[in-house]
Formats: structure tokens, sequence, C-alpha cells
């Protein structure tokens, strides 16, 4: 809710599934009741946004500007975030592109393999889930590019998590396939009872398949991910603040602002520098001049 509306496009999917499955929930009060709290419930997690800003970590000082946070804009009310339209066809499908990219990425050719198997696992095992869960991913999937001017990871979560129900019908396939064919290979032999020895086979197969990928990935990128030392972007910031004379006013409109708020707030609070970003009223250019002069 605070960044973007993917929520709300996913809504549609889940309602259909449960229309589907039990159409007469709608008569009921009690169940509308408790769907709604449901839905409302884990938005109060949001109430530490004015509890903090009281303590004076925040700008949440209002229930208007904890209402404008909470529907996706800055505290003044101003949008944030993406928006739709003024994108060409190309741009859509090379964010598109790289959306994909993400998935293949994350998941690699052979468990993308399997969620396709266990996709049409579900469907057959339970239409109603298996097509409402693809419509959701349908919904998940074509807003970004509609939205965002670039690929984001965090805007795919929806869609990763149905794909993780998929992996799973795929490996059961794999379990009733192997059970069918070893039972199968007896003949006519009284049949072997290897429900449990496979169970217990695939859990050891599935823990070391999942285990193997982040281990890989620890050793082949832990320099990039060694923070013993802070970025160059914070090493700039610190450096532009500590050479600033005190009572300072700074301008700023760059892709770090957050950066330079957190050290200016932070690490030289005690040097009283005013922070002037681009979202901020003050922001403007009669000011940069007189602030020069």
């Amino acid at each position: 809710l605070t960044n973007h509306p993917l929520t709300f496009f996913m809504v549609p999917a889940l309602l259909l599934y449960v229309i589907i499955v039990n159409p007469k929930i709608f008569k009921s009060v009690k169940a509308i009741f408790i769907s709604i709290l449901f839905f409302i419930l884990p938005l109060l997690s949001y109430l530490y946004l004015p509890i903090r800003s009281l303590q004076g970590y925040g700008e949440v000082t209002s229930f208007q500007k904890f209402f404008y946070y909470v529907t996706g804009r800055a505290v003044t009310g101003k949008l944030h975030g993406g928006r739709f339209g003024g994108r060409s066809i190309s741009v859509v499908f090379g964010l598109v592109k790289d959306y994909l990219n993400i998935i293949y990425d994350s998941y690699g050719i052979v468990l993308i393999i399997i969620a396709v198997i266990g996709l049409i696992f579900l469907v057959k095992k339970n239409i109603k889930f298996g097509v409402c869960s693809f419509l959701l991913i349908i919904f998940n999937f074509i807003v970004p590019p509609l939205y965002t001017g670039h690929a984001l990871r965090n805007y795919l979560l929806g869609t990763m998590l149905i794909t993780s129900f998929y992996i799973a019908y795929g490996f059961l396939l794999m379990l009733d396939v192997s059970n069918f064919l070893l039972n199968k290979s007896l003949g006519k032999k009284k049949k072997l009872k290897v429900g449990s020895f496979l169970k217990y086979f695939l859990i050891v197969v599935i823990f070391l398949f999942f285990a193997f990928y982040p281990f890989y990935f620890i050793l082949n990128n832990y320099s990039v991910v060694d923070r013993s030392e802070p970025q160059e972007v914070y090493k700039f910031w610190d450096e532009a603040f500590y050479n600033m004379v005190d009572k300072s006013k700074v301008y700023v409109k760059v892709r770090s602002t957050n950066i330079g708020i957190f050290v200016n707030r932070y690490e030289y609070s005690e040097k009283g520098i005013e922070y002037v970003y681009h979202n901020s009223p003050e922001y403007t250019v009669e000011n940069i001049i007189e602030a020069l002069d």
C-alpha cells in the first residue's frame, strides 16, 4: 500500500477464488466481517509510524499525514513511486524481459521446468486453485512493466510465492510417478510399500537441492555482501557533511537522498545542517539562489 498498487490488482484473483469455492460466504455477515479483519489487522503494524514520529524519528505527526503515507503518498500528499502511462511498447517489452530475467535468475531453468510441470499437475488436482493462482500471477506480472520505469525484484514477490506452490506440486508429482513406476516394475507380485521410503528420500533430495543454491551463492558472492566497510556512497555523504560548516543549508536531488538524510540526522545532527531534498516545498530556484548569495 505504501509504495505501489500491486496488492489491489491481485485482489480480483483472490476474490474469484473465494466466490468459486464458497459463494455462500457472502450471505454471512460474520464471515464478511472476519474477512475484512483478515485484511485490516496486518495493516495495524503501520501504527509504529506515528509512534516513532512522535518520538522524533519521522514526519507522520497527524492523521492526515498518516492517511497519505499508507495510501502511497508522501506526507504532503504528493504521489511517489511509479505511475501509469507515458511508456512506449518497446519500453514495456524491455521491462517484461527484465522481469523474466529476474525470475530466471532467482529459480534457474530446472526449478522453472518443475514449476511448469507442477502447475499442470495442480490444475489436474485442483483446477479452481490452479486457475485462480495463475490468474494472480498474471495480474501481479503485467502491472509492474506498466507502472515502474525499471525492474524491481520485490514487485514479483507475489509471483514467486505462488511459484513455490507450483514447485511443491512438481515434487509431489515426482513422488507419485516414482511410486507408480516402482510398483509397476514388480508386475503381478505383491506391491511394495515404498511410499514411506520415497517420502523421506525425496525430503532429503529436496533439502539438498534447496540448500545447494544458498551455499553456492554465499561462496561466490561473499565479497559482494561483505559490509565490514561502508559503501562508497556512504563515505561520500560522510565526507560531505564532515566538511560542511555548522548551520549550513544543503539542497539535494540525487538517487541516494535517503543516505544523506540518515547521515545528517544520525551522524552529524550536532552541526544543525538544514537538509532540503527535491520533494520539499522549499526546494526552489529562488531559495537556492538566495542561499548562494
